[in-house]
């Protein structure tokens, strides 16, 4: 069976009901049913998008607030995505990720 990205596995999983604990397929005792579940996970890779990191979108939308005033279309760019890859989206994303940890204390 092809590889299964960990994200459309745990989608496939919340959508059957199944506890994240109940992980790794391989030691369930209904191999019918892990199956199944492998066969959705990898549907829902096939057909779906891996969820955006809440901190990502959060990044996006700090640079183009900055940005909106003097760069409309820039801002908007940003918040679509276009511009994941930009040093601003890359140093807020890295900033907020390093505040998170500031804030749990560890360092």
């Amino acid at each position: 069976m092809s590889e299964i990205p960990e994200w459309a596995l745990d989608e496939a999983l919340r959508r059957c009901g199944v506890a994240p604990d109940q992980k790794p397929l391989s030691d369930w005792r209904d191999a019918t049913y892990a199956t199944a579940v492998r066969l959705f996970a990898l549907h829902i890779a096939a057909h779906e998008e891996p969820p955006v990191d809440p901190l990502l979108v959060e990044a996006r939308e700090i640079v183009a607030d900055w940005n909106r005033p003097s760069a409309p279309g820039f801002a908007d760019e940003t918040l679509a995505g276009e511009h994941d890859k930009a040093g601003t989206v890359v140093c807020a994303l890295a900033a907020l990720k390093r505040g998170i940890e500031l804030g749990k204390g560890t360092e």
